[in-house]
């Protein structure tokens, strides 16, 4: 039986999608890896079907309507047959031990974390937003088992609430899929299709967690920062999309946390824009000796500033 469908979209970077596989491959038993290729046009195609014929665990299809990731997504999630779908950047090296470590989150999760039920996890990492990032991350993959072995020691068992997750390395229970649905294709080409779909799960009551001592390193950015996605800045192009979508002013409130370490003139720029969509905000002030923490105070919407001045700890003084 499988236990693990992962689904890799793909749109060129044969390069990076190699070394993924072959991580995967390498790190994972009960899986099935399912490559959903979204028309590339540098010989990713014609090397993923030269892969097939030689490893019956990997499934490949093809898409050439559309570059967009949710639907790559939903396309790969109707081909699994697995227990557990985990949807995988095609840029990120998994390591020892990863899935089982994401799916134990979820398994135990209720229990570590005091909630219901927990439907989704995903692990922290060096290039990651949030709670997933690693505080002192690697500069590099070399010695990357060794990095990610010597973590999870540390923080062994560790799993985290979270009210978001990336969806660069995002582990989901199936029936959660199955109650909720796929990704949103409104979010085409791509960006905030992961805060969707966690804002989604959550409304059903399926939490989500961070697996703190799995690690796995993600090269960020390798297609979202190519030319032809220019226009998309990264994924943040489709805020205006998540908010018509979700923010409704006369249901809860919205409250943004800002964290900031020395940077006065751009916390300024920030609190404005932050300022358009939420109704509260809190600026954590790590270590600020710049004035931050007064520019701040200017703002009205800025509820609360909480200086910090010891050694800021990413998994509890965010919380």
């Amino acid at each position: 039986m499988i236990k693990y469908s992962i689904v890799i979209p793909t749109w060129n970077n044969i390069e990076y999608t190699a070394m993924c596989i072959k991580n995967v491959m390498a790190y994972t038993k009960g899986h099935e890896i399912i490559v959903v290729d979204g028309g590339s046009s540098d010989g990713t195609w014609g090397w993923l079907q030269e892969v097939t014929t030689r490893t019956p665990k990997i499934k490949a299809i093809r898409t050439t309507d559309t570059n967009g990731f949710s639907h790559q997504v939903n396309i790969g999630i109707a081909a699994a047959s697995g227990e557990y779908i985990v949807v995988l950047n095609n840029d990120v090296l998994v390591t020892p031990l990863w899935a089982e470590k994401l799916c134990r989150s979820i398994e135990e999760g209720p229990g570590l974390v005091h909630v219901k039920r927990v439907g989704l996890a995903g692990p922290v990492s060096n290039y990651v937003g949030g709670r997933q990032q690693h505080p002192e991350p690697p500069t590099s993959p070399e010695g990357l088992e060794e990095f990610a072995s010597a973590h999870a020691r540390a923080n062994q068992g560790k799993v985290v609430l979270t009210g978001f997750l990336s969806g660069f390395c995002m582990m989901i229970k199936r029936e959660v899929i199955e109650e909720i649905g796929g990704f949103d294709e409104r979010f085409d080409p791509g960006g905030f299709e992961d805060n969707d779909f966690v804002l989604r799960a959550e409304a059903k009551g399926y939490r989500a967690v961070i697996a703190v001592d799995c690690f796995v390193w993600h090269w960020g950015g390798r297609t979202l920062w190519l030319p032809e996605f220019k226009h998309l800045k990264g994924g943040l192009a489709n805020r205006k999309k998540f908010l018509e979508k979700w923010y409704n002013p006369s249901k809860k409130k919205l409250v943004a946390m800002i964290r900031v370490r020395n940077q006065a003139m751009l916390l300024r720029r920030v609190l404005k824009r932050t300022e358009e969509f939420a109704d509260e905000i809190v600026v954590l002030c790590d270590r600020c000796t710049d004035g931050s923490d007064k520019v701040a105070r200017e703002f009205e919407k800025v509820t609360e500033v909480i200086e910090k001045q010891g050694k800021f700890d990413e998994y509890k003084d965010r919380a």
